[in-house]
C-alpha cells in the first residue's frame, strides 16, 4: 500500500482578492503535493476561504449585497488564480458549505463534553482586522501588533479551557521537534507556552455572521475554532475513511502571522476533542518590495496573476520558491525575477535542452543512441548526478525548496560543462561514432533527470521537456532517478522553440535600484595599509558598538551568481534566522560550513550582494588560506564576545 500525505494551506480570508502571501503559500503546497505524487504516495492537497467573521460581515454591509455573495465572489478569484497559477488542488474548502459547519459543530460537542467549555463574560481589546483579542501588553502604539485599530469590548462569551492543556502541548512539543519547523518558529512557541497559557474566548454576540454555537444560537463560533477545523471537515470529520487514510501525515503549511493560533489554539482544541494533533506545521516568512511591507498605500503590492501572466507561471513558480530560504522573510525585485530567467532558466535549464537536443538531431536525426563504456568525463556527470539526488532528496524533506533547486541546477551547469568537456561536434568531425552515442545518450539521460526533478516546480515546462525527449510515463517520476541509465534508447526527440526565451533589460530600473546620478568626484590618493607595526587606535565608545556573537550556520550553498561566495543561513540567537553571504566558498564546501559555531559581526548594515540580501559578516583571517575565526566551549547561538 501507497504511504498517504496530507498538506494544507490556510484557508485564505475573503476580506480582500489573494496577493503574493497566498500564492506563496500556495505554490508551496502545490510543489510539495507535486513532489510526493511523484514519490509514488497517494496525496490531497487541499485549500480553501474562510468566509465568516465580522469583518465579512461589515464589508458586505458596505457593499450592499449578503455576506454569503461576498464571501462566494472573493471566493471565485482565488480559484481564478489557482488556475493561472497551475494549482492542483484536490480540494477547495469553504467554511459557509454545510460538510464544515456540521464537523464544526461536532468539535464543539467534543470540548463540552470534555468540560473544556464554560459560559462566562470577556472584557478586552478587540481587533476586527486581526479576528483576534489582545491584551494591554500585546498593543503597539495603541493597536494591534499588526497595526490594526482595537476597541475594547465587553460580551457574554464561552470559554475554552487552554490553560487546561498547556502542560500536554509542552509535552507534546518537547517529544516531538519537528511538530514545528523552522526551527526559530518551534523555539518562539516554546517559550510562548512555557510562560503559561490563559482560557480564550470562543464565542460572539456582537455579530451574527458566523456559525450558531450548538444549542445557543444567540452565540456564534469564534473564527478561529470555525476556521482551523476545516482541516478535518474536508476530510469528511473524525470518523470518516479519508481522516482515517491522511490525518497521520497532516502538514500544514502557513505564514508565521499565524503560527500561535495553529501550533498553540489548534493542537488543544484537538486534544480536547480526543483527536490527535497534526504530524507537523511549517510557517514561513513574509514578501516585502523594495524593502518595505506591500501595501496599497505605498503602491508596492504585487499582483502574483499578473507576473504569472506576463513571465509566465512557471517562472514565476521558480522565482518565489529559488530566491529565498522557506522560512525567511523574502524582498521580491522583478529585476531579480528577470534574472533567475535570462540566467537560471534560459542560460542554464534551456540551454541544456536545445543544445543537446540540437546536436541529437544534428548527428544522429533526433533519435536517442544506446550509451557507451563510460569516460572519466561521464564519472565526473554521474558523480554529480548522485549527489545532486542526494542533497535534492534530503532538502525536500526539510522543505528546503531554494536548497532542492539549488541541488538540481548543480546537474544542469553539470550536463553544461559536460558538453564543453566532451565536445561532441569534435567527435563527429574525428568519426568517433561509438563514444558520440555515448556522450548524447548521457546527455538526454541528464534532460530526463532534470525534467523529473523540476516538475513539481515548472510543471509546463519540465512536461514539455520530457515530452521533446519522448520519455515515456514509466520514467517520468522520482523512483525512476534513483539510478543513471533508465532512459530507452531509440526514442524520437523532437527540439522546438526555446522553453526559455530570453528577456530584454529593463527599459527602466525598478524603483528599488534606481540611483540619482552623482556629480565625479576626483578619486582620492591610495591609503597606506597599516603594516604590523602601526599604531592605529579606536575609541572603546567606537569598539562597543560591534555586535559580535557566537553564531551557528543552519544551512550552506553555493551563491548562484557568484563563484567565490557561499550563502549561508545563520542562527544569531534572536531569534530569527537571517542570511550570510560569505567569500569562503575556495575555502570551505557548503557541506564542511553546516552545524559550524562561527562568530559573526552581527549589526553589520544589510546589503545585496548579487541579488541576495546579505545580514552580517563572519570573522575570518589569512589570505592565501583563509580560516574562520570560532570560539572554545559549546557557546549557544546569541553569546556576546567582548
Amino acid at each position: 500500500m501507497a504511504a498517504s500525505y496530507y498538506v494544507t494551506t490556510p484557508i485564505y480570508y475573503v476580506n480582500a482578492d489573494p496577493h503574493i502571501g497566498h500564492a506563496y503559500t500556495t505554490l508551496a503546497a502545490d510543489a510539495l503535493a507535486r513532489w510526493h505524487r511523484l514519490l509514488g504516495e497517494d496525496v490531497y492537497f487541499l485549500t480553501g476561504t474562510d468566509e465568516h467573521g465580522k469583518k465579512i460581515e461589515e464589508a458586505a454591509q458596505k457593499a450592499g449585497i449578503s455576506p454569503l455573495e461576498h464571501a462566494t465572489r472573493v471566493s471565485a478569484r482565488f480559484r481564478e488564480l489557482w488556475q493561472v497559477l497551475d494549482i492542483e488542488y484536490d480540494d477547495f474548502i469553504r467554511t459557509t458549505e454545510p460538510r464544515h459547519e456540521a464537523v464544526v459543530a461536532d468539535l464543539w460537542q467534543r470540548m463540552m463534553a470534555a468540560g473544556d467549555i464554560y459560559l462566562g463574560k470577556y472584557e478586552g481589546w478587540y481587533s476586527v482586522g486581526d479576528e483576534a483579542y489582545f491584551t494591554e501588553d500585546e498593543l503597539v502604539d495603541g493597536r494591534s501588533p499588526t497595526g490594526h485599530e482595537v476597541a475594547w469590548v465587553v460580551e457574554p462569551s464561552y470559554f475554552f479551557r487552554l490553560s487546561k492543556y498547556g502542560p500536554r502541548l509542552l509535552e507534546h512539543l518537547r517529544a516531538r521537534p519537528g511538530f514545528v519547523r523552522p526551527e526559530s518558529r518551534y523555539n518562539e512557541i516554546v517559550r510562548f507556552v512555557e510562560q503559561g497559557l490563559q482560557d480564550i474566548s470562543i464565542s460572539r454576540t456582537t455579530f451574527k455572521w458566523g456559525i450558531p454555537v450548538p444549542e445557543h444560537p444567540d452565540h456564534v463560533v469564534y473564527v478561529w475554532v470555525d476556521a482551523l477545523t476545516n482541516y478535518v471537515s474536508a476530510l469528511g470529520g473524525p470518523d470518516a475513511p479519508l481522516y482515517e487514510q491522511f490525518w497521520p501525515e497532516a502538514v500544514h503549511l502557513i505564514g508565521k502571522d499565524i503560527l500561535r493560533f495553529h501550533a498553540v489554539f489548534w493542537p488543544c482544541f484537538l486534544m480536547s476533542a480526543g483527536l490527535p494533533p497534526p504530524k507537523s506545521m511549517f510557517a514561513h516568512g513574509w514578501w516585502t518590495h523594495a524593502g518595505r511591507k506591500m501595501s496599497k498605500t505605498f503602491g508596492n503590492v504585487i499582483d502574483p496573476g499578473a507576473m504569472a501572466q506576463q513571465y509566465g507561471a512557471d517562472t514565476f513558480r521558480y522565482f518565489l520558491l529559488r530566491e529565498v530560504t522557506f522560512g525567511l522573510d523574502g524582498d521580491f525585485s522583478e529585476a531579480a525575477l528577470r534574472d533567475r530567467i535570462n540566467g537560471d532558466l534560459a542560460n542554464d535549464y534551456g540551454n541544456l535542452l536545445n543544445r543537446s537536443l540540437g546536436m541529437l538531431q544534428k548527428y544522429r536525426d533526433g533519435v536517442v543512441p544506446s550509451g557507451g563504456a563510460a569516460g572519466p568525463e561521464d564519472e565526473a556527470l554521474r558523480t554529480a548526478f548522485a549527489a545532486s539526488r542526494e542533497t535534492l532528496l534530503k532538502a525536500m524533506d526539510e522543505m528546503a525548496f531554494h536548497r532542492a533547486l539549488a541541488a538540481i541546477w548543480d546537474l544542469v551547469r553539470a550536463g553544461n560543462k559536460y558538453v564543453d568537456a566532451t565536445a561532441p561536434w569534435a567527435l563527429a568531425k574525428q568519426g568517433a561514432a561509438e563514444r558520440l552515442d555515448a556522450v548524447l545518450y548521457n546527455l538526454c539521460e541528464t534532460l530526463r533527470i532534470v525534467g523529473v526533478w523540476t516538475l513539481p516546480f515548472l510543471p509546463r515546462k519540465a512536461a514539455d521537456l520530457l515530452d521533446r525527449l519522448g520519455a515515456p510515463a514509466d520514467v517520468r517520476d522520482v523512483p525512476s532517478t534513483a539510478a543513471w541509465g533508465r532512459l530507452p534508447a531509440g526514442l524520437q526527440t523532437t527540439v522546438g522553440d526555446p522553453l526559455f526565451p530570453r528577456l530584454e533589460a529593463l527599459a527602466k530600473a525598478p524603483p528599488e535600484t534606481e540611483k540619482k546620478p552623482e556629480t565625479p568626484k576626483p578619486m582620492p590618493a591610495p591609503e597606506k595599509k597599516p603594516t604590523v607595526t602601526d599604531t592605529t587606535t579606536i575609541q572603546y565608545d567606537d569598539f562597543a558598538k560591534l555586535d559580535l556573537r557566537v553564531a551557528k550556520v543552519l544551512t550552506a550553498e553555493k551563491h548562484p551568481d557568484a563563484d567565490r561566495l557561499l550563502k549561508l543561513t545563520i542562527d544569531a540567537g534572536d531569534g530569527r534566522e537571517r542570511t550570510v553571504c560569505a567569500g569562503i566558498a575556495a575555502h570551505y564546501t557548503p557541506q564542511e560550513m553546516v552545524g559550524r559555531t562561527v562568530v559573526l559581526l552581527a549589526n553589520l548594515a544589510p546589503r545585496k550582494i548579487r541579488g541576495v540580501m546579505s545580514e552580517g559578516m563572519l570573522l575570518a583571517a589569512g589570505a592565501e588560506t583563509v580560516k574562520l575565526l570560532s570560539v572554545a566551549g559549546d557557546l549557544p547561538p546569541g553569546t556576546k564576545i567582548s
